[in-house]
Order: structure tokens, then sequence, then C-alpha cells
């Protein structure tokens, strides 16, 4: 066993659960390429990329991190890498790989020994396959037996990185499980896994994964009766290491009731699908592979040469450094292009922050953060609230001349600025509170700046004991000046926005106020023709009542047309008196001779004389009604019969309504126009007729609060439904009759 000695061999111990996200673990070049060939695949779906995700624990780890906690439905058997992966964004992934590649070439000087990582990315797997195949075979949820066995080793990723040279030589000698643990402490005091359950805890990740990594080497009698995924991954991880024996059997004999037999069958098809992963990670030689299965062919899903980087195992030649510099730029650019595509997305300023705030995130890990814009007059900054942001932020207001805070001075400076510790204690109370409010006592503030142009500032809370990496705060400037650039180009389109929209009013108002003018000298001189007429004709009953209801639709056609040298104007009139049955009268009076009797349709009404008076346009109501009314005439040209109901009290709901029922015996509706009934559109009426009558109803409806419904079909007629909020009118009380009894005839 490997013991540590003297203070140049020890490290303080690993804080995964204070990083505020994931550290930077070694990925695995030939799942980045792989997905890297994928994405330039338009075949490759979300899926495929999800399954090349999975092939490396610390992607799958930046991927869960990065898309946020996961919702409560989205867990068990429901959870899926595929929504994570979706939920990121195929720009954000691109960007992650990009990074990754870039990191990966960046640390290669003082790379990992890949003997040890190929070794943790074969188990792995394998032990991912493991866990999932004991979950089917059990008829359980296998997503998280999958992702907490893929996960198993993700501490040793962890301390590979802290002290790669020495922690190789640990896990090189093959020591025994007690045996690494101690080891662990004595390096880092901590073990692997420890520190890859407290780093599983960051990322929200729902079930039993973090317990399943942290107890893996239990005794068995301590996990009887443990969560499935933590006996099902303590199963797979002494399978993965040492395959089928009579010690491993015993064990899934023990904590799931796995009989040898079918045991067996689940180590081979998980080996087989271990050696299938679409990634193209070899699966080392083991103990755990030694039982025979069937050659497993490359899977179909990834074509082309084999694009697996194999970085040289020394990188202090000039030719090799070179080979560094030149991959890291070009994924350098590649990074920069693509964080740049999964901002462009963005349509608004608080949609350019958030996937800013998310790209940080993934390319960094660090954890809150919230912003402060460029108030309207340039002097303040104002908060941004987010989703997730604390509701109090929104009373702070920063003056950036004379405020002594950070926020201000990055402001001022347009340069980064940082406080922490004592000087936060004895800074600005402004700083103190936002600190509290993220749960730091460290604070950086990065001003978002695009073309000598400020657009704010962003605010991120560092972890305990964070070290100051020139290369992270360059990154971290680098994503606010292209969400300052995103912000910006999103405002410059919504002014233009505004400004085509201001222009378009002002063409419609002309127009409108053209057709006032035009429309208004004919109709005056047909209402004093209509007076004439009225004088001419036989004073008798019915024709005062008809050049009455002609003088009142005259008004209402003036209005409309008034009403249009303002289109835009919000309609702040009182409602008016609705009495239902009088509109049915009135439409009947003017439409009997010339709608109804020269088709030669019987009219049937059947109006209730309870109906109390309403608070509603009666003016909307006759159009609604006229149209319907229109419909049916015209879907009975030779003749019919047309039925008129009025009824009170019509609850849907729990909401109470008046009801407007018009039927007809017409010809019907086919069902394929039933479907657009309401919507403007082509006319099978032929020439003369727009198509938009119901269309018009149905939105005067749902001004009021009401609906229309329509039952039909063809060969037997149809029903229209016509429900209006029953609002009474403020001078009938309720259940008071307002009739007059010949209302109804």
């Amino acid at each position: 066993m490997f013991s540590a000695r003297g203070d140049e061999t020890r490290v303080k111990p690993l804080q995964a659960a204070d990083q505020g996200g994931t550290i930077d673990l070694p990925v695995n070049m030939r799942v980045l390429t792989r997905l890297l060939s994928a994405f330039d695949d338009s075949s490759q779906s979300m899926r495929a990329l999800s399954e090349l995700t999975l092939c490396d624990p610390a992607l799958a780890l930046h991927v869960l991190a990065s898309a946020g906690p996961v919702a409560p439905a989205d867990s068990g058997q429901a959870f899926s890498m595929e929504a994570r992966v979706s939920l990121l964004g195929l720009d954000m992934l691109h960007a992650l790989v990009y990074r990754q590649i870039g990191k990966q070439f960046q640390g290669a000087v003082a790379q990992h020994p890949q003997s040890a990582l190929t070794s943790i990315w074969a188990r792995s797997i394998l032990c991912a396959e493991l866990a999932s195949g004991l979950a089917r075979g059990l008829k359980k949820p296998t997503a998280p037996a999958r992702l907490s066995g893929l996960f198993h080793l993700l501490g040793q990723l962890a301390l590979l990185r802290s002290r790669p040279e020495i922690y190789a030589t640990v896990l090189a000698s093959g020591p025994s499980p007690t045996d690494l643990r101690r080891a662990e402490r004595e390096l880092f005091n901590n073990t692997h896994e420890a520190a890859g359950a407290a780093l599983l805890e960051t990322t929200g990740l729902p079930g039993f994964s973090p317990d399943a990594v942290r107890l893996q080497h239990e005794p068995l009698e301590r996990l009887i009766d443990a969560p499935f995924e933590v006996r099902a991954v303590r199963v797979a991880s002494a399978l993965a290491v040492c395959g089928l024996t009579a010690e491993t059997t015993t064990t899934a004999t023990t904590l799931l009731g796995i009989e040898a037999p079918a045991l067996a069958q689940i180590m081979q098809e998980s080996l087989a699908a271990a050696r299938a992963n679409p990634a193209g990670v070899d699966i080392q030689e083991t103990a755990a592979t030694t039982t025979p299965v069937a050659p497993v062919q490359e899977p179909p899903g990834i074509v082309g040469a084999d694009l697996s980087l194999q970085l040289p195992a020394r990188f202090d030649e000039p030719a090799n450094q070179n080979l560094v510099d030149t991959v890291s730029a070009f994924a350098e650019s590649g990074a920069q292009w693509t964080m740049r595509q999964a901002l462009a997305g963005a349509t608004d300023q608080n949609g350019a922050l958030l996937r800013g705030r998310r790209l940080t995130r993934l390319l960094t890990g660090l954890g809150p953060q919230v912003f402060f814009v460029i108030s309207a007059d340039g002097k303040h900054l104002v908060p941004a609230l987010l989703e997730g942001d604390p509701r109090d932020l929104d009373e702070l207001t920063v003056t950036i001349e004379r405020s002594p805070s950070l926020l201000a001075r990055a402001a001022r400076d347009r340069l980064p600025a940082r406080v922490t510790g004592s000087a936060l204690a004895e800074g600005a109370a402004i700083d103190r509170s936002l600190a509290r409010m993220l749960g730091t006592d460290d604070l950086l503030c990065l001003p978002m700046i695009h073309d000598s142009t400020l657009a704010g500032v962003t605010l991120v809370a560092l972890p305990a004991e964070h070290e100051e990496i020139a290369e992270s705060r360059a990154l971290l400037a680098r994503i606010a000046g292209l969400t300052a650039e995103t912000m910006l180009r999103a405002g410059r389109r919504a002014r233009s926005d505004e400004q085509l929209r201001i222009e378009l009013t002002e063409r419609f108002r002309a127009a409108g106020k053209r057709v006032v003018h035009e429309a208004g000298n004919p109709l005056s001189i047909v209402k004093n023709y209509l007076k004439l007429l009225g004088d001419k004709l036989a004073d008798t009953a019915q024709v005062r009542e008809e050049v009455t209801i002609l003088n009142e639709e005259l008004d209402r056609v003036t209005r409309i047309v008034q009403r249009m040298g303002d289109p835009f104007a919000i309609d702040i009139d009182e409602p008016a008196r609705l009495d239902l049955n009088s509109v049915v009268h009135e439409l009947m009076t003017l439409c009997r001779d010339t709608l109804f009797a020269k088709r030669g349709i019987e009219v049937m009404q059947q109006l209730d004389p309870q109906l109390p008076l309403l608070r509603a346009d009666a003016g909307a109501v006759k159009q609604v009604a006229l149209n319907v009314m229109t419909n049916a005439a015209e879907a009975m040209p030779n003749g019919g019969r047309l039925n008129v109901m009025t009824a009170d009290n019509v609850n849907l709901g729990g909401e109470l309504f008046i009801l407007l029922q018009i039927s007809d015996t017409g010809s019907g509706v086919a069902p394929e126009l039933m479907q657009r009934m309401f919507k403007a559109g082509p006319t099978t009426k032929g020439e003369g007729h727009e198509g938009i009558g119901l269309a018009v109803s149905a939105s005067i409806l749902q001004r009021l609060g009401g609906h229309i419904l329509c039952r039909s079909s063809i060969g037997r007629g149809t029903i229209f439904l016509i429900l209006i909020p029953r609002h009474l009118h403020a001078a009938e009380p309720a259940g008071t009759d307002t009739r007059s009894p010949d209302a109804a005839a």
C-alpha cells in the first residue's frame, strides 16, 4: 500500500460541494471528438447525442449541473438524459465540447496518467450498463441506476485531477477498497466515494445517486434495506471489478435476490452493451470481462474514421508543445463561435441574460449570478430580475457616479472588480446585502461591454476558497461581453420593431380618418332621405318601427366608421343596456322579408319572457346574431325552418350565461370545415363573401367574455349556441321581470 510522507505529498481537503458547480474533471477525448462528428451529421438526434454524453461521467456531470435542478416530475423512470440535453440546447452542448477540448490540451503538459483514466472510463461505462441491466431484470427504473453506475468513480476523477502522479500510483498498485480509502484520507483528507457524492449533490440529480456513490463499498449487512439504486450500484461495481465469482454472486443474491443463472445473463448482456458504446471507448480486459460473449461490431450510429486523439506521452518537447498550442487555439476559436451561437437565439434582454447565466455555469461551474443593467437615463444600475433570483433584489438601485459599491466601481472603471473577506465586511452596505442574498462572502463584478457600450454588470457569487485563475476570469469576461452584444442587438431590434409599429399605427390612423371623412357625408344624406321617406309613407306603427330600427342601424354604422379614425384607441365606453329579446325582435323586423321570406324560410321564436336586462354591448351582440342568422339563411336557399330561442341561467364551468340559440334545417357543415369554422380564411360561398363573419363573431364574444359553439352534420342542419355573460344591468336586480308581455311575440 502507498503511504504518504511529508507535507509535499499532502493537499488540502477537496471541497467539491463548495465549488459552486462542477470542477474541471478530465473528459475522454474520444467522446468529445465523436460528439463533434455528430454535430456535423444532421441525422443525429438528441437521443444519439445524449447516448454519447452518457459515455463519459465528467461530461454527463457538466450537462446535469448546467441544465439546472431537476423538477420533481422529472424523476425516477421519467428522468431522461435526453430531456436534460434538450433543455441545455445543442448550441450550449457544442460550446461545452469545444471548451473541454481546449481544456484537455491546455492542461496536457501536466496530463493525467492515461492508464488510470482509461481504466476509470471503461469501468464507469461497464458499471452503468450493469446497474441498468440489474434494474431491467428486476423491472425497476433503469435511468437512475445507469447514471448512478456511470458516476460511481466520479470521485476518483476529482482526486486524480488534484494529485495526478501520486494518486495514479496508488490506483495502479491495485489496493483493496479499505487500503484505497486509507491512502485517500492520508493524501486528501477525503475518499473518492465522498468526493463523488458531494459533486453529484450539486447537480440536483433526483433519487439516491449520491448515496449510491457514497455507499458503494459498505458491508452487505448495512445495505439490506437500502434504496434500490444503492444496492444496484453496490452489486454492479463489484461485478465491474471482479466479474462473476462466488462472492459477487452471493452479493447479488443477498441484496437483490438475483440467482446465478439470471446474473450470468445480465453480465453477458451488459458487457456486450458496454463494448458497443457509441463513443467507441475501449473496455479493457480485466477479471470482469472474462465472461464469454459474442463479438460485438461497432454500432452503426457513428461512421467514418476513428477521430480519437492520442496525446503524446511527453509534452516538454517544442514540437509537441506546438501541437498543444495549435489545437488549443482551434478549440478556443470554436468555443468563441459556439458561445456566440448559444447566445444568439435570445430575442430580448432577459433571454440574453438567461443564456449568459447558463453558459457561465456550463463552462465555469460557477453558481449564483445576478445582473444589473443600465437604466434608461444611463446613470443607474437596476436589477434585471430573472427566474430564481431573490425577489428583494428588485428594491436595489445603484447610482454609477456616486456609489461606493463594487457594481458601480466595475461600471465606472469598465474593469472586473472583486471584494472578499474583511474588505467585504468593511465595504458598501449594498455589497454585503448582495453577498447575503447570494450566500457568499466573495463577489466578482464583470462589466458587460460591447463596442465601447456598457450594457450592465454581471455579479457572480464565488465559492469559498475560490482561487483567482486568470484563464477563468478571461472566460467570464468573454461571456459577459458576448452577453452584452446579444442584449444590445436585441435592444436595437426591439427599437426597430417599435418604430415600425409606430409608423404602421400612424398610417392606419390616417387611413381611418380618410374613411371617416369620406363616409360621413353619404351616411348623413341617407339618414336625411330616410326621414323624408318616413314622412311620405303612411303613418302606421309598423312603418314607424321599421324606420326607427333603420335609423338605429345607420347610427351604429356611423359609430363604427368614426372609430376607424383611431383604430388603436381603447374602447372606454360604459357597457350599454342589453335586452336580448328586443335585439332578436329588431333583427326579425329587419330580416324577415329581405333575408328569410324571399327564400321561403319559416321563422320560429321561443323567447324566454323572464330574461333580465344585461350590462353588455347591444350593438356587438346584434352583430353576432346577424352574422349567424345570415349564415343560416344562406344554408337554406330553397327554404327551411329557422328556430331562435333564448334562455336564462345557463351554467358553464360554474359561471352563469344567457343563451341565444339559432338553428337551421340546412345542408349542414362538413367535418373538415367545422375545424376552422371560427377562423378567418377562404369561404365556400363564392364571390362577394370574405369568410370572416363567424371569426368576427367569435372575436366579439371573446371580448365580451362569452362563447360561441356549433353542432352540425351533413344533411341534419346546424345549431349555434351563443353564450353571453349574465352580468345584470345595475338598474335591474336579479330576478326582476323586465320584459313586457308582448316582447316575446
